[in-house]
């Protein structure tokens, strides 16, 4: 919370408001109702996360929950901060709700997060796609996965056991043989 300076009128700008301040600078606020982005580093998972200290501490934090926090206070124990709009770098927190573990993994699977998220037939479709010419960086933004798991795709060390994957991998892989030549 600010203090507030009387002789001027204005607010005074304590830790925890210059914290606020600088979170909300990464974030691409929009209309009320819209997603608001958070447009700075983000982990594995695809959430955005932030710097912050804690009791002298610093620690990353998931951005949508910082978000929860500033506009809402602290996350009760045994919550967590859900997504109603399935967007993992929206912070706004009209978009944010509370929830037990096991309603968000049950949302998660409803939605079509968590669990197996691609099918052989994605599989055979990513190499087709990186044989034609593709881009890694395009393949994974069209499947929605990390660039480095397309490569683990191509490479062999995943997926490995699709019917018919080991011909494509090792027809990949010689012709990315000959190419570095």
């Amino acid at each position: 919370m600010s203090e507030f300076n009387e002789a001027v009128n204005t607010p005074t700008e304590t830790p925890q408001t210059a914290q606020a301040a600088r979170f909300w600078q990464k974030v691409a606020i929009s209309a009320p109702d819209a997603c608001w982005l958070w447009k700075a580093s983000r982990g594995g998972s695809g959430y955005g996360h932030v710097w912050i200290e804690i009791n002298g501490e610093r620690r990353c934090v998931d951005a949508h929950k910082r978000a929860w926090t500033l506009t809402h206070g602290p996350v009760p124990h045994g919550q967590v901060v859900r997504h109603r709009c399935n967007v993992k770098t929206c912070v706004n927190p009209a978009h944010l709700e509370l929830g037990s573990y096991s309603e968000n993994t049950v949302d998660a699977l409803r939605d079509g997060f968590g669990g197996v998220k691609l099918r052989a037939a994605d599989i055979r479709a990513i190499l087709a796609e990186r044989y034609a010419g593709r881009l890694r960086v395009e393949i994974a933004a069209k499947h929605g996965i990390r660039e480095s798991y397309v490569n683990e795709i191509l490479i062999g060390r995943v997926w490995h056991c699709v019917s018919g994957l080991t011909a494509s991998v090792s027809t990949y892989k010689s012709e990315q043989l000959s190419l570095n030549l």
